[in-house]
């Protein structure tokens, strides 16, 4: 079965570098020598791109964002995305790996972030005064990972740490808040289903997962949410269904397959009572009509 390209640090990395689990380069230079990135694609790291210069279009999981200076994109492990940009365009880039941000904070996490609570949270940042401050700790962490100072790993997860911090301040659709007992439960569910949605599909499973009732969780995902827990199983196969259907080239049956699903017929009446249209019908919308 065709994939959607998926790629990890290695792809961008030169055999030699140290660095195996963080990235860091201007967006000119990363533009001009991975060409690979200019088709849809995702990756195994969590991404944070800086616009300083040039426009064009970022699409990110069938949404698509103009680009201007001063905007922060911010990309969960999984999202698929592409862009077409204008030969001017400069800025920068970093890579990392979950454990590489959370394996210097005991209790701070790379999830707590509002951004990167959910895998397909909004990916948006847009800077006004923030950018001068922001793009200043941006070039200090390229200056320090392409040289070799002591203590470099904890000077780059500080400016790292800095650059999440002034962005999350900034945030459109969160408050930075103290999460209380079932927001906490909440998000470890959104992980678990991240994890295990093609394989188990009902409430229980994760309750069980979660160390509680199934009616225990449905109160809780409802309170934090307004949500059911099968509501939030349910968006996470066809957030990834809608990626195939839209991004690869196989047919639905392989796709329902892919999802867990051995009854095509089953995925077909699932994916219409929750979108309206069948799967056939949503990837011949999507060719032929511009994205949104």
């Amino acid at each position: 079965m065709s994939k959607i390209p998926l790629f990890d640090l290695k792809s961008f990395q030169p055999d030699h570098h140290q660095h195996s689990a963080v990235y860091v380069n201007s967006l000119k230079i990363h533009l001009a020598s991975h060409k690979f990135i200019n088709v849809p694609h995702s990756h195994e790291t969590y991404i944070t791109v800086l616009f300083t210069q040039g426009h064009g279009i970022h699409q990110i999981d069938f949404k698509s964002y103009p680009v201007s200076p001063g905007d922060v994109f911010l990309l969960s492990p999984g999202q698929v995305h592409s862009w077409s940009l204008s030969p001017d365009t400069d800025g920068f880039i970093f890579f990392h790996t979950e454990a590489y941000y959370n394996s210097f904070f005991q209790d701070q996490k790379i999830d707590h972030f509002p951004f990167f609570f959910l895998s397909h949270n909004y990916p948006l940042v847009q800077l006004g005064e923030e950018l001068r401050e922001t793009e200043n700790w941006f070039t200090q962490l390229y200056k320090e990972y392409r040289q070799e100072y002591p203590r470099k790993d904890f000077r780059m997860i500080s400016l790292i740490n800095l650059v999440y911090i002034g962005l999350s301040r900034k945030y459109r659709h969160e408050v930075v808040r103290e999460e209380n007992e079932n927001q906490v439960r909440i998000r470890k569910l959104y992980q678990l289903i991240d994890g295990h949605y093609k394989d188990k599909k009902l409430p229980n499973d994760y309750a069980e997962m979660l160390s509680m009732t199934t009616r225990h969780l449905s109160r809780i995902c409802h309170e934090v949410t307004g949500r059911t827990t099968s509501d939030l199983i349910h968006d996470r196969i066809l957030l990834e269904a809608k990626r195939l259907l839209i991004h690869g080239p196989d047919s639905i049956s392989l796709i329902a397959y892919e999802l867990g699903y051995d009854d095509v017929s089953y995925f077909i009446r699932f994916f219409r009572k929750k979108t309206g249209i069948s799967p056939k019908q949503f990837r011949l919308n999507r060719q032929n009509t511009t994205p949104e």
